[in-house]
């Protein structure tokens, strides 16, 4: 099997700060030793002193994230090296990130909601405000 990798990629996330640290360790490993699995990274950057509870804890999610901006890819399902199970195996991709992921916070997302909300309530008939002044309670209550 060919991979699909790229150097000029490789350097241009290391160099520009494409990724977040915990994305790039995920990425680093699976550009230098992959195609392998998440319990295979797992254990890769708990030789590099990262620590296992770090490893798993900090790593689980950054597969799904890295594949949704386009920088890694499922290859196959195989058997584990680690869990002997048949889980994903998983590659770089030649590409650069699509999109930074940004989370918003959740006060930053209630402020939004409740702004939304006030809008609408300027724009609707009375029978309807009612109910909307109590999602807007709610909203306010999370």
């Amino acid at each position: 099997m060919v991979r699909r990798t790229s150097i000029a990629a490789y350097n241009e996330i290391k160099a520009s700060g494409l990724l977040s640290k915990r994305r790039l360790e995920i990425y680093e490993v699976l550009y230098l030793s992959g195609p392998m699995t998440a319990n295979e990274v797992f254990r890769a950057l708990y030789k590099n002193d990262m620590g296992p509870e770090n490893a798993a804890s900090n790593s689980a999610a950054r597969f799904s994230e890295l594949r949704d901006i386009g920088v890694i890819q499922e290859i196959r399902e195989r058997t584990c090296q680690v869990t002997g199970m048949n889980v994903i195996e998983w590659d770089v991709t030649d590409q650069l990130p699509i999109k930074r992921i940004q989370k918003v916070s959740r006060k930053a997302m209630k402020k939004k909601l409740l702004e939304k909300i006030a809008g609408v309530g300027g724009m609707i008939d009375e029978k309807w405000k009612k109910p909307l002044r109590e999602i807007y309670l709610m909203v306010k209550e999370i």
